[in-house]
């Protein structure tokens, strides 16, 4: 029997659900399988206490689409967070904002058991590209923007999986990662997975298509170095590299036949040459 929570769904209920220690799970690098229920810690904050949205404050691009992240008494709640996402932001350590709580909907009507719905983090400040207009402040957050994914990828071993411009924010002045809903460790085996990945298309690469178009799932390191080259180029040119179509039976022909971007609009030498070996390396051609 699930034990009573707070809220309005308090009665208990058989447990039908394979529940989950979080804090076990992310000692142990153990990604909680798809279907798994969440085991509440004492860190948490009961759903029903916070499901007044009125008085959120969202922090999220308008144009992040999928993904409500809101300001709630000086903490940051990311909303639509499934079990998954919650492990692998706190495996990703140093290289993530930390999470000091997780929410969750005390009795979820089809299960009957707790639900996570999305993880609580200490507060941080969105980065607005705009504000960089020199060419050494570019180099300087793109040279960050590097050396925090070398880091998850060599500290950590995880590939984030969807990096994308809003998938940086800073936190007490550090550059740090957020969105892990698309990440998977080294040690996962993608080919087993079944898993439902959320990334964002418009930044994979043409490789993960070509290759392994059957599921969401982040194959190689490459991928996070691909949309990071793409990340970098709108930095400096403060265009987006490629605009998706709506139309979805043209959108794998679209990635699969990829190009470069135009290049000559990158100013800096250097950094055009780092963006289109990467771009290559990933697809582009």
């Amino acid at each position: 029997m699930h034990p009573p929570y707070p809220g309005s769904w308090s009665k208990p209920q058989p447990c039908v659900c394979r529940q989950v220690d979080l804090n076990k799970a992310v000692l142990t690098r153990t990604i909680p399988p798809r279907g798994s229920q969440y085991q509440p810690q004492s860190s948490d904050i009961v759903y029903d206490l916070l499901k007044n949205r009125e008085n959120y404050v969202c922090i999220s691009h308008e144009k992040d689409e999928g993904v409500l992240m809101a300001s709630v008494t000086g903490f940051i709640i990311k909303l639509y967070t499934r079990i998954r996402e919650a492990t692998l932001t706190r495996i990703a350590g140093k290289c993530a904002v930390p999470v000091v709580g997780n929410l969750f909907r005390p009795q979820c009507h089809i299960v009957g058991g707790p639900r996570l719905e999305g993880i609580i983090m200490e507060p941080v400040k969105y980065i607005n590209y705009e504000d960089y207009v020199t060419l050494e402040q570019k180099e300087e957050l793109k040279n960050e923007m590097i050396n925090l994914v070398k880091k998850l990828h060599k500290e950590y071993e995880m590939i984030h999986g969807d990096i994308t411009p809003y998938s940086f924010m800073r936190w007490n002045g550090e550059l740090r990662l957020i969105h892990f809903r698309g990440g998977r460790l080294f040690s996962e085996d993608y080919r087993n997975t079944d898993e439902d990945f959320e990334r964002t298309t418009a930044y994979l690469s043409p490789d993960k298509w070509n290759a392994f178009d059957e599921s969401d799932c982040p194959r190689d390191p490459i991928e996070d170095w691909y949309a990071l080259a793409l990340v970098v180029y709108e930095l400096y040119t403060g265009v987006k590299p490629f605009i998706m179509t709506e139309d979805f039976k043209h959108i794998f022909k679209s990635l699969y036949q990829r190009k470069m971007p135009d290049l000559t609009l990158v100013e800096d030498e250097a950094t055009r040459i780092w963006i289109q070996e990467i771009l290559r390396k990933g697809g582009a051609f």
